[in-house]
């Protein structure tokens, strides 16, 4: 038979019995069916053999292909199921200061060299992360146990603190108030590897302001513990 593909090209293929009108007409119009169907009939020596199971996979890789792309357009439309509270999330820490945040480093007056290390983009060299920290350090500096805490004052909408977990043995916790009420404890020992810690403080509907206070836990007044930088929303 011939088979007139969307060129109008014609092709002399012999007659394949058992091809239905649409499976015909699906050839007709598209060249990789056809080429699919030359592809059959060259493997089979002339014969139709599983042409119809080839040709019916062939239809259904391409269509779930096509409707999962429609899906996923969908979908990607749609408001997200959890919610995009921080898709506008910004850093704040020693480099990236927000004028409006008003920060008391109390004894959190050293910088954490000891920082975990990844590569960049198409760097192989390993940088280390949130270099422009807070640390408190009262192994070394005992007039930093006078004033064991961190005090940040702005107006936000939520707000993240990343600290640094540690499975050093002079590291030690950090209690988080909000207002001046407790809300948790930030403890580097609980994952016990070092890496960079995120937690949620608060997140709320509408942006107001809050005085948050990191104190280091008063039997751990000698060890040392790091913030790395906040994340912020406005």
């Amino acid at each position: 038979m011939q088979i007139n593909n969307i060129n109008n090209s014609t092709y002399n293929s012999p007659n394949f019995k058992g091809l239905s009108k649409v499976l015909s007409n699906r050839i007709i119009i598209n060249p990789d069916y056809y080429e699919q169907l030359n592809k059959v009939y060259t493997r089979e020596k002339g014969s139709v053999g599983s042409l119809p199971k080839d040709m019916f996979l062939l239809f259904k890789r391409k269509s779930g292909a096509e409707n999962a792309e429609k899906i996923l357009q969908e979908k990607l439309n749609l408001a997200p199921v959890i919610g995009n509270s921080f898709e506008n999330i910004r850093l704040l820490d020693k480099k990236d200061i927000y004028a409006k945040a008003y920060i008391d480093e109390g004894g959190f007056d050293s910088t954490d060299t000891q920082l975990q290390s990844v590569e960049m983009d198409d760097q192989l060299s390993l940088t280390p992360e949130f270099p422009y920290n807070w640390m408190y350090d009262g192994t070394k500096n005992t007039l930093n146990r006078v004033k064991a805490y961190f005090e940040l004052e702005m107006e936000c909408r939520a707000l993240l603190l990343v600290f640094k977990d540690s499975g050093e043995v002079n590291v030690g916790k950090a209690k988080v108030y909000v207002d001046g009420e407790y809300h948790f404890t930030a403890d580097p020992h609980i994952n016990n590897w070092q890496h960079c810690n995120a937690v949620i403080i608060f997140n709320n509907k509408t942006s107001e302001n809050h005085v948050v206070r990191i104190e280091i836990a008063e039997e751990d007044r000698d060890k040392q513990f790091t913030i790395l930088g906040f994340g912020y929303v406005l």
